[in-house]
């Protein structure tokens, strides 16, 4: 498989690829979050119930993993893999490309915030207050709690259930 450098190329991945560049993502993003080998990492998303294996990773994020003085595959500690992902920013749900896996790290992170605050494990919303000011893709991260609620009444769950780092 070759790389992914824009929405054009993958919206014509074929849906099973399409899951699988996505399951290999994954893989390296669990590594980073734990600090692990990509096999470890491998092995907590089978686990965890993932339909995943190493050519996965290779193929679709290849260029966030090198090798260690011990010859393990380990993690980038950032990579320019393009992702496009959706987020709630001031002027509502956006859809940005992104080609930083740090800006994609920090869009999951208000994302899964969101979400704690949704479901009652972050009452006081301290995590989507921490964005106050910050912007990804352009855009600036809502923060605004009541137009959050306003947004959680009326919004598209589906937005924090994706996969987004």
């Amino acid at each position: 498989m070759s790389a992914v450098n824009n929405r054009r190329e993958l919206e014509a991945l074929r849906d099973a690829d399409k899951l699988r560049r996505k399951a290999g993502l994954a893989v390296v993003a669990r590594a980073r979050r734990q600090t692990t080998t990509i096999g470890v990492a491998l092995g907590r998303e089978r686990e965890a119930g993932h339909d995943v294996i190493l050519q996965d990773v290779l193929d679709f994020a290849g260029e966030a993993v090198t090798t260690d003085a011990r010859g393990r595959l380990t993690p980038t500690r950032s990579d320019s893999i393009y992702r496009r992902i959706s987020f709630l920013t001031t002027g509502g749900v956006r859809e940005v490309d992104t080609w930083s896996s740090r800006e994609a790290t920090l869009i999951s992170v208000y994302r899964n915030a969101v979400k704690a605050y949704e479901e009652g494990l972050d009452p006081t919303g301290e995590g989507i207050l921490g964005f106050r000011g910050m912007r990804a893709g352009g855009y600036e991260f809502e923060t605004d709690l009541a137009k959050v609620n306003a947004w959680l009444r009326t919004g598209d769950r589906e937005l924090l259930r994706e996969e987004g780092s």
